[in-house]
């Protein structure tokens, strides 16, 4: 029973990557800050990577790394860069080549500055969807994404009471990059 058990897990994960594709895809793009009670945020750039599984072709998960560089605010007392960490959930309906895709997932934010804001490291959850055209040169293709991330309380202003100091910090990515399918 023990072998039975060892040998069907094994043929489950052996078919299952058999079934799966990898991708890979770097991206560039641009993301709105939004506003908060004390601060009106500049829009900025962002670039980063993507590698995720597709399951079964309708089914799949990816991480993403992404760097918003320059997040300023209009007063300029506030210059920083954050990076956020993701592990998401892709529902996908492939067809010739094109698949469009919903995504909600979960992360982390890091992008610290000491002034009158500070970006607090914290957890965050994204939604989102897009499109992804396969394979235009072999294993490349093209893949467009927009992305909300909400950060509960991601901003601390440093100069209001204790009680009153942490916001919510919202950021909506637009983006494009190459995509390598596997």
């Amino acid at each position: 029973m023990k072998s039975f058990l060892l040998l069907s897990a094994l043929f489950g994960a052996l078919v299952s990557t058999a079934l799966a594709q990898t991708e890979v895809e770097g991206f560039v793009g641009l993301y709105d800050p939004g506003k908060i009670t004390q601060a009106d945020f500049k829009n900025g750039a962002a670039f980063g990577f993507r590698v995720g599984q597709s399951f079964m072709s309708i089914l799949g998960t990816e991480f993403g790394y992404t760097a918003a560089t320059g997040l300023k605010d209009r007063l300029g007392t506030f210059d920083d860069t954050i990076h956020m960490l993701n592990a998401n959930f892709l529902v996908q309906l492939p067809a010739a080549g094109f698949v469009p895709f919903a995504t909600l997932g979960f992360g982390g934010i890091v992008g610290q500055r000491d002034t009158t804001f500070k970006i607090r490291s914290a957890w965050t959850w994204n939604a989102g969807g897009g499109l992804k055209i396969r394979n235009i040169a072999g294993p490349a293709g093209l893949r467009f994404d927009v992305r909300y991330y909400n950060i509960p309380d991601g901003i601390e202003l440093l100069t209001l009471p204790p009680n009153l100091n942490k916001q919510n910090f919202n950021i909506l990515e637009l983006s494009g990059g190459l995509l390598l399918t596997f």
